[in-house]
């Protein structure tokens, strides 16, 4: 009687923890909105940013828009799978900083010329001081959990993006739960 009882009790246990650990596979999007004028030349970000699950993420450039004709004109210089749009070139360093006092690894580099877009939003800000917003891929790149520093700059002027607010936009992948075989 004990033993079914002490079975029955471990059972239980193991379906509490379970069905815990499946609600963490539906989990909030993780993301960093850092000022970025694509305007100008030399424009540059460099921010530290926490990642807590290992997942894929999006590097992007945010452009948003307040109003139908501003819709039309942002659409025109972002482009879509037929036309490019404006090309926005872009240097991108991430570093996963140590918090043993180690210096910063870097783990990615590269300069991308990034065109069209590959998503869409009705609202981008939720205080609703943004209409809607376009999202322009730079990269996407599998991070563990810790501490980043991401650093990015613009190589060259595209004026078409003057008075135009835009940031750097880092997103969990949205149709990807966590990555398997996560080793830390």
């Amino acid at each position: 009687m004990r033993t079914k009882k002490l079975i029955i009790l471990l059972m239980l246990t193991f379906c509490i923890t379970a069905c815990a650990g499946l609600k963490t596979t539906v989990s909030p999007k993780y993301t960093y909105n850092f000022p970025f004028d694509v305007s100008k030349r030399h424009s540059k970000v460099s921010q530290e940013f926490k990642i807590e699950e290992y997942r894929s993420y999006y590097f992007a450039i945010r452009l948003d828009f307040f109003s139908r004709e501003d819709k039309d004109r942002v659409f025109e210089l972002i482009g879509d799978e037929t036309l490019p749009g404006v090309y926005i070139p872009v240097y991108i360093k991430i570093y996963k900083l140590n918090v043993e006092n180690l210096p910063p690894k870097l783990i990615y580099e590269s300069s991308i010329l990034t065109g069209g877009y590959y998503a869409h939003d009705y609202d981008c800000n939720r205080d609703r001081t943004v209409d809607e917003c376009y999202f322009r891929k730079i990269t996407i790149i599998n991070l563990k959990p810790g501490l980043y520093r991401v650093e990015a700059n613009t190589i060259k002027n595209c004026s078409e993006f003057a008075g135009r607010p835009s940031y750097l936009y880092i997103q969990s992948h949205p149709k990807q739960k966590f990555l398997l075989n996560a080793v830390f």
